[in-house]
């Protein structure tokens, strides 16, 4: 047993001193190529330092390396800032017609829409108004408007700024929305009562709208509904500081007449704007409440339009148009029984005092109703019950 252990330990030995051998070699080939190759790189860097030529070329390719990637950093900057300023929504807009997208392979269609209704769509008066039911001495001032504001280009002239006042749902925002479509222009909605929360950043994000707004090309319609929450006198004592300077900023970048911009500020109370807010205005226009006759006549409008199947090939058409899945799932028609001419008008009666916007909801509200009866037919019980 003794001499065998004595060989296995000289065995291990032996094998120990071999690694230990190998290993050596290892390193010392490792810090032999090391040394060779800090050698042949510091002659080589010798003989290039001793090369102008060499110099030149590197130091271009550098230079040229540096150069490209500030560019490319700079040209993202740029684009990223052009699309978000043309395609992109401030923080204040409620609502605008402009399409907000991230993906810019829409942009192409998107263009494509503005220039058929910029260069084929026709701009009139009569398509301005047209749906819009309204006093005849409010719509004589507007169609007055209206041929300034879609003639503005070719008279060369800046942009109007309009105060509409009246109670709420008369119109005001529909017909803000249709000048600037009708015109070819863009449209923005933002509330007056927006701003307060915003504190020290109100005028910041004021000065981002303006500058946005002032980036479109073919002009926008700045629609400010509840001015008066907004722009109010700065003479009374309840006003902070933060407002102060909102309302100052606000002043500065209206100061000026736009070319692009036209300013529309709607409110119920004009009487609690500053005076320097009327020093702004080129036109005042009141919406009032609908006289009987207005409301007879919305009340045949809106009956058609959301209680009368489409009959004429031309509404059919307009309709699968408008809804194309129609045609597959169809849609569950609703009919009238018993409504007159004579029943429309004793509900005009009765609803003296509703706005525009309060028809149209119970005209809604008839439609839904009819559908609770298993033949969806609208009666004038239903519509007194409603009303």
């Amino acid at each position: 047993m003794r001499v065998k252990e004595s060989f296995n330990d000289k065995n291990n030995k032996f094998l120990g001193d071999l690694f230990n051998g190998m290993e050596k070699g290892k390193r010392e080939t490792s810090k032999q190529n090391i040394i060779t190759t800090l050698n042949v790189a510091s002659t080589n860097l010798g003989q290039a330092i001793a090369n102008p030529k060499f110099l030149a070329k590197t130091f271009s390719v550098a230079l040229l390396t540096f150069g490209a990637y500030h560019f490319t950093k700079l040209g993202f900057a740029m684009t990223t800032a052009f699309f978000m300023g043309r395609f992109g929504k401030p923080t204040l807009v409620r609502e605008t017609s402009k399409i907000y997208t991230n993906n810019y392979a829409l942009i192409p269609f998107i263009q494509m829409r503005k220039f058929y209704s910029n260069y084929f769509k026709k701009h009139t008066e009569a398509n301005l108004l047209k749906g819009v039911i309204l006093d005849q001495k409010l719509e004589d001032q507007l169609r007055e408007i209206s041929y300034a504001v879609l003639n503005r280009k070719k008279h060369y002239a800046p942009a109007k700024n309009m105060l509409f006042y009246g109670p709420p749902g008369t119109g005001k925002t529909l017909f803000a929305k249709k000048l600037a479509m009708e015109s070819g222009m863009e449209y923005a909605v933002m509330v007056g009562s927006d701003i307060a929360p915003l504190g020290p950043s109100a005028v910041t994000e004021i000065n981002t709208l303006f500058d946005w707004a002032e980036k479109q090309n073919n002009g926008i319609v700045l629609f400010i509904d509840e001015a008066d929450a907004f722009l109010r006198s700065r003479k009374g004592g309840d006003i902070s500081e933060y407002m102060r300077h909102s309302i100052n900023s606000f002043l500065y970048r209206t100061g000026t007449p736009s070319e692009k911009v036209v300013l529309v500020l709607a409110t119920n109370n004009p009487e609690q704007l500053d005076d320097a807010i009327h020093d702004r205005i080129d036109e005042i226009v009141g919406f009032k409440l609908p006289t009987l006759n207005e409301r007879r006549i919305m009340l045949f409008h809106y009956l058609v339009k959301y209680c009368q199947p489409p009959n004429s090939p031309l509404d059919k058409a307009k309709f699968i148009w408008k809804y194309p899945r129609s045609l597959i799932f169809g849609k569950k028609l609703i009919y009238t029984e018993g409504v007159t001419k004579e029943i429309i008008e004793g509900i005009a009666e009765k609803t003296e005092g509703f706005s525009g916007r309060e028809i149209t909801k119970m005209v809604i509200a008839w439609h839904d109703a009819a559908f609770t009866l298993p033949d969806a037919c609208l009666t004038p019980d239903l519509m007194q019950k409603i009303l």
